[in-house]
């Protein structure tokens, strides 16, 4: 989803042709396998910890500095004010529209007044407003329609939060509420995005030359083009979120 919004050629390659990533390069293949591997093994302690594993015996394992010194900030901050109930690396869907949208959550922690959603980067912040973002919408929405069959418990929109903790800033934490407006605002947008994906049968390239710059494909689509300043979440790798094409 995030990839049609993007740009619709990159959905046609990765989606629809199921093509593999381009590195232009020796240094640019270099560079991405880096932060990609970071990501990675982040992510991996981090699930690691929060499912029992003493914190000296995660950090004993992390060989990478700048991993080690994420690992041991998110010991100290990561999961300060999260409710104790908690199921890491789960998954959740929501029938929408005759699909069923999924969603991959790094953590899913509840008490009895709210339902949080944990998401760990390891890029940068977005300048973009993360509450209409695609991920956002999807995260909640399939929280809010069937996060009960994770947590057993339904919770109503305004109880339901997001947090995205960004490991490189200062201040990593960034917590977005929920109302039943947005809920019903995000259920138009994604029936409209869905209606969009299936209809769809033509895909420009995009004309913003700077998600060119960090494009998996931009060696093979537009390789007159330098390549910028990559971030482990434009990894090749399993969908955060997807729409099921088979029937609800």
């Amino acid at each position: 989803m995030r990839d049609f919004l993007t740009c619709r050629y990159l959905y046609l390659l990765k989606h629809r042709r199921g093509l593999e990533p381009a590195v232009g390069g020796v240094v640019e293949g270099s560079n991405r396998q880096l932060a990609a591997r970071r990501g990675q093994q982040f992510h991996r302690a981090v699930q690691q910890y929060l499912s029992g594993l003493a914190s000296d015996s995660v950090r004993s394992m992390i060989k990478d500095d700048t991993v080690r010194a994420w690992f041991e900030k998110f010991v100290k901050y990561g999961m300060s004010g999260i409710p104790d109930r908690r199921s890491v690396e789960t998954w959740a869907t929501a029938p929408l529209a005759e699909r069923v949208l999924i969603a991959r959550y790094d953590l899913l922690a509840w008490d009895s007044e709210r339902l949080v959603i944990c998401d760990w980067k390891t890029g940068s912040r977005p300048i973009e407003d993360p509450d209409t973002q695609i991920q956002t919408m999807v995260y909640r929405y399939v929280a809010a329609c069937s996060g009960q069959a994770v947590t057993g418990t339904a919770y109503l929109p305004e109880q339901i939060e997001i947090r995205y903790w960004y490991v490189r800033d200062d201040d990593p934490a960034n917590q977005i509420a929920y109302s039943q407006q947005q809920f019903k605002r995000d259920e138009v947008r994604l029936r409209e995005l869905i209606a969009e994906i299936a209809a769809c049968n033509a895909f420009p390239k995009t004309d913003d030359v700077d998600v060119c710059k960090t494009c998996l494909f931009r060696a093979v689509c537009r390789p007159e083009i330098p390549s910028g300043t990559w971030e482990p979440e434009f990894e090749h790798t399993p969908e955060s979120m997807s729409i099921g094409w088979g029937e609800s």
